[in-house]
């Protein structure tokens, strides 16, 4: 994945998400399991590649294809599902939104981090001159 703060944020995101349902993943077919997972992939959408999503969720790219195929028709038909969708969707919308800024501190200590060596480095070359 891109970014290691979106990589756990995601994580952070599917962990909140499953605590909210009081479901603990697993990689079963049990619709309960299903459902969770294909909520979390449709809410996830606006933020991830499906290959990110699905190592997020441990499951490969075609089957989070195919959960964002089926979306709307689970919602329609499926019970329970559309309340598991919204909870993931609320969860993923507020945590989420905040990488981009979070990504950019990271970016600015890293170059305050450069800079400070580079200080280090002239200094250390003064002193040698100036003995």
């Amino acid at each position: 994945m891109r970014s290691t703060f979106k990589t756990e944020t995601m994580r952070a995101c599917a962990d909140a998400f499953y605590s909210a349902i009081h479901l603990t993943p697993n990689r079963s077919r049990l619709q309960e399991q299903v459902r969770a997972r294909s909520a979390l992939c449709k809410a996830f959408e606006p933020y991830a590649i499906q290959e990110e999503i699905a190592t997020i969720l441990g499951k490969d790219r075609s089957t989070v294809c195919h959960s964002l195929r089926q979306h709307d028709a689970w919602v329609a038909t499926w019970e329970g599902y559309k309340n598991k969708y919204t909870i993931a969707k609320e969860i993923i919308d507020r945590r989420m939104s905040s990488i981009p800024i979070k990504e950019r501190v990271h970016g600015i200590q890293n170059r305050i981090n450069f800079l400070e060596e580079e200080k280090q480095l002239l200094e250390t070359q003064i002193n040698l001159i100036n003995e």
